[in-house]
């Protein structure tokens, strides 16, 4: 094959495999600096083709790949379901999708591309890395619109469940994405093997910092005809490793990416795609004068520039001094909330360096980012130059380094706080003369590459994992962390959050304990509830584990379980803690005291609460008539008696402590007076009209109203029947109707006579 033919096919074969492995950077063995300068000598829509000596090279655009005809049209994909396989035509390649592995070919080109490929998990057991295999798969596809296609693998493996999903969306590359659940604690790695190339020979190139970056094969002729690259997942995976072996059916590579540390029950992502590109209002804003800390400290700037397909970042000094800050923005919200990001890079394509002086390129964010993010506006204001709004250092590079290329900034490592999951992440550029207010002393700016240029704009690239979606607003006794409960066995739900709307909440597991990470008192294991939908509360399930104290803090936790098996993560950790009651004591009088008739008592107590509550007091002095919620009261008795005086204290919470004494009154308890007839141990029938207690129910008082009686004597009915009734027999005669109802009259009054209210 001759050079020119090579490259001839090149232009196909390098769309092609940047559509379909979405590895979008450069893809060719590269050259020392040292060999002379690369000159452009083909541009096609998606590649440019260089040549240094006798050495080809072709960059693939930093942007999507486009699915178009060869005269330009617009070409959607046609997907087939033919059983044992989808197929996916596309105007370059066609995709065979099958149950372990995905075969990709194309018409285009003859003994140059054979293709299939197999994504594998590994785990390290043993220390060693385990193949954690992949059975029970489950083929399936979503057509999201005309022009975007989905194709689904899921299975089990030995450590959890795997999904590969395949997205094919006209005027992008394919994107693929694997996801592997861990259901107890994993270290593990991704594998990507593909195999089927028809080359005589491979090479292994290398970036700028010795590390892998893509696979180059070579004919017989040692004419490169194709690569494998993967360079921008260097930014955001490490420990690449690639070995190539022969294969049967053409040449084969293995490309590891990992490893990840993954929890139990989360979930790891390898997403090559992952990356964004900075939206249209990337820009700079600058300002001058002859002052430099005039120019430096305005808190507006003189212009904003977002429209031109450059942006600067640096100082000059012309005579007059200038300053320009960059900004760029990325549009991140699509990242799924529940994702735990690992690495982040900003790459920032080399335009012009304009430096007599090097210098560091900081990367800062705004001021208040995690709560506000306001700084800067998107689109930019004027006000945004002002430096007070922006700190840290995210990362830099050197322009001793600038090249008219992409430039890596690895970014510090707490990305999970900068990286706006439902908006847009923001970015000032500055240089670190800038920062530190130096005056620069000729020029000290560069130039880079804005979002109008649309194959080189400034790009994002971001590493995660995603942990199960998590139970929302746990509540026990359906209180936030409640702090006064009074029961021993409280009742426990949550919310069920899931991102499958298809998906039922049906089983719960709560852990309680001592302490935030010792769930030492109760595990209830998986426990059924009513399937719920997503965000749906949960029935209660109450405790059922060891006793639990008064007045000590408990920690729970609470987690899900969905109708196809899958886990969710915990809640955040909740406390709860149980009441303890006051105590309470009479301190005076003593028990017993002996008291005058109308004398002033001084009733004083004490009382406690462990929580510290505020306590009311209620006091009973057992007359019928006294009460008082002073602590210590003062009260006086009218009638000499034995009272018992009774204190109930109350934190509001619990049921009230008491306390009680007994105070004799004038004596104590009076003798039982004279009986109305005189007789021995007969009750004393007060005058009539007084107000006597209730001899049925004691605690009511009533009015007596005699039956018969003139002044001091009484007669008692019952005499007077019984004499009616002895005249009667006496007289041999029977007692008639009217009698006998007399008689019942007479029994009616004896019972109720003496209750009148």
């Amino acid at each position: 094959m001759t050079v020119r033919n090579a490259l001839a096919q090149l232009g196909k074969f390098a769309v092609l495999g940047a559509f379909l492995l979405c590895f979008t950077s450069v893809s060719a063995p590269s050259a020392s600096a040292q060999d002379g300068d690369w000159v452009e000598i083909g541009r096609g829509r998606n590649y440019i083709e260089y040549q240094q000596g006798s050495e080809f090279r072709q960059e693939i655009f930093g942007g999507p790949i486009f699915t178009q005809a060869d005269n330009g049209d617009w070409v959607s994909y046609i997907f087939e379901d033919l059983g044992d396989r989808y197929v996916v035509q596309h105007p370059h390649a066609s995709v065979k999708f099958f149950d372990y592995y995905t075969e990709v070919w194309t018409e285009h080109f003859e003994n140059v591309l054979i293709y299939n490929d197999q994504w594998k998990v590994e785990s390290w057991q043993t220390n060693k890395w385990k193949d954690v295999g992949f059975w029970g798969i489950v083929r399936s596809h979503e057509i999201v619109s005309d022009n975007e296609i989905r194709l689904i693998r899921a299975g089990e493996t030995t450590i959890g469940q795997r999904r590969e999903i395949y997205t094919f969306r006209r005027g992008s590359p394919v994107k693929i994405r694997i996801e592997q659940t861990c259901d107890s604690a994993q270290t593990i790695r991704f594998s990507w093997r593909p195999s089927g190339i028809v080359a005589a020979t491979e090479k292994t190139h290398k970036d700028d910092e010795n590390r892998k970056s893509h696979l180059a094969y070579y004919d017989n002729e040692n004419d490169w005809v194709g690569t494998l690259a993967w360079f921008d997942e260097l930014e955001v995976v490490e420990n690449i490793d690639v070995v190539c072996d022969t294969h049967a059916q053409g040449r084969k590579a293995t490309v590891t990416f990992g490893s990840f540390e993954v929890g139990g029950g989360g979930t790891a992502v390898l997403d090559p795609t992952e990356t964004f590109y900075s939206t249209a209002n990337d820009g700079y804003l600058w300002d001058y004068s002859a002052s430099y800390s005039s120019a430096h400290d305005s808190s507006s700037a003189y212009d904003i520039t977002s429209t031109t397909t450059t942006f600067t970042v640096g100082q000059k000094f012309t005579g007059t001094y200038f300053v320009y800050r960059g900004f760029v923005f990325f549009d991140t919200s699509s990242l799924p909330d529940n994702a735990v990001i690992t690495s982040a890079t900003l790459s920032l394509r080399g335009e012009a360096n304009f430096s007599d002086d090097d210098f560091d390129v900081v990367v800062q964010i705004g001021e208040n980012y995690d709560a506000e993010n306001i700084y800067p506006h998107d689109p930019l204001q004027l006000g945004d130059y002002n430096y007070t709004h922006y700190s840290d250092n995210l990362g830099s590079f050197n322009t001793a380094d600038f090249v008219n290329a992409y430039h890596h900034i690895a970014l510090s490592d707490n990305a999970d706080n900068w990286i706006d999951k439902q908006g847009i992440t923001k970015f000032c550029l500055r240089s670190k003369n800038d920062i530190d207010s130096i005056p620069p002393t000729g020029y000290e700016y560069v130039g880079f590459s804005a979002s109008e240029k649309s194959s080189q704009q400034p790009k994002l690239m971001i590493s995660y994992y995603t942990k199960p979606l998590k139970a929302l607003s746990p509540l026990c006794e359906d209180q936030t962390n409640p702090i006064k409960l009074t029961i021993l066995t409280p009742r426990f739900n949550a919310i069920f959050n899931t991102d499958n709307a298809s998906r039922k909440g049906d089983k719960v597991y709560i852990d309680v304990g001592t302490s935030e990470n010792g769930f030492n008192m109760w595990s209830s294991g998986w426990t059924d509830i009513t399937d719920i939908d997503n965000n749906t509360r949960s029935e209660n399930v109450i405790y059922n584990g060891s006793t639990l104290s008064r007045g000590t803090t408990y920690h729970w936790r609470i987690k899900f379980k969905d109708n196809e098996n899958d886990v969710y993560d915990w809640s955040d950790s909740q406390t709860f803690k149980i009441n303890q009651p006051p105590t309470c004591s009479i301190t005076a009088p003593p028990d017993g005291y002996a008291a005058d008739i109308d004398e002033g008592i001084g009733f004083a107590s004490s009382a406690s609460d462990n929580d510290g509550d505020s306590l009311t007091y209620h006091w009973d002095f057992g007359d019928l008539a006294g009460t008082s919620s002073e602590q210590n009261p003062s009260y006086s008795y009218g009638s000499a008696g034995d009272y018992t005086a009774t204190l109930y204290v109350s934190d509001g919470y619990e049921d009230s402590a008491t306390a009680s004494i007994i105070v004799s009154v004038g004596g104590g308890a009076p003798p039982p007076p004279p009986p109305g007839n005189g007789a021995p141990g007969w009750p004393a029938i007060p005058p009539p009209g007084e107000i006597v207690r209730d001899i049925v129910e004691p605690e009511k008082n009533v009015l007596f109203v005699p039956l018969f009686g003139i002044g001091p004597l009484t007669i008692n009915p019952l005499i007077i029947l019984i004499a009616i009734t002895l005249i009667a027999r006496h007289k041999k005669k029977k007692a008639s109707g009217i009698m006998w109802a007399c008689l019942l009259a007479i029994g009616f009054l004896i019972f109720f006579g003496s209750r009148l209210v």
